[in-house]
């Protein structure tokens, strides 16, 4: 219930994930500064994340030229166009998906991601080599590039291996 940072890049769309564990995406065209990032449609807000742009919005792309746009797409400056990506999606309720690829355009990026799962909304994470995935204990990443990251997102489950 405490709020540690709330100063937010009013070009960079916002992941919210509420009590429920959905996502939702306040996208830049709003008055991010001005809008509450502690509740949604009701909901107490237990996570936000500043980095984006957002590929997916309620079941529907992104549109190439936000994508393309450097205001909304930080990581579309030579020559980290091309890093490596990281994306969080939601599926379903507390269904979801992360995925890590290697030198891939925003755009082919979020058509990827439609093309693998009925996503309903996709975030861009920080990318680079602070992109990696861990499942079960194993790094399952394709680069063997480390550094060394602040911090994570974790799932928990109740899903144990056999």
């Amino acid at each position: 219930g405490t709020v540690y940072k709330d100063k937010v890049n009013p070009d960079l769309d916002i992941l919210l994930v509420d009590e429920d564990g959905d996502f939702h995406v306040l996208p830049c065209e709003t008055d991010l500064e001005n809008t509450d990032k502690t509740t949604i449609n009701g909901k107490k807000v237990l996570n936000a994340f500043q980095f984006g742009p957002a590929l997916v919005i309620d079941g529907q792309p992104a549109a190439d030229e936000k994508l393309l746009d450097r205001a909304h797409s930080p990581a579309l400056s030579e020559p980290e166009r091309y890093n490596r990506r990281t994306c969080i999606c939601q599926l379903g309720p507390l269904e979801y998906m992360v995925l890590v690829t290697n030198h891939i355009p925003l755009t082919d990026f979020r058509d990827l991601v439609m093309s693998i799962a009925d996503v309903q909304t996709v975030y861009e994470l920080d990318g680079g080599n602070s992109a990696s995935l861990v499942f079960l204990g194993r790094r399952i990443d394709t680069e063997n590039k480390e550094r060394s990251l602040p911090d994570i997102i974790y799932f928990a489950s109740a899903w144990f291996e056999d």
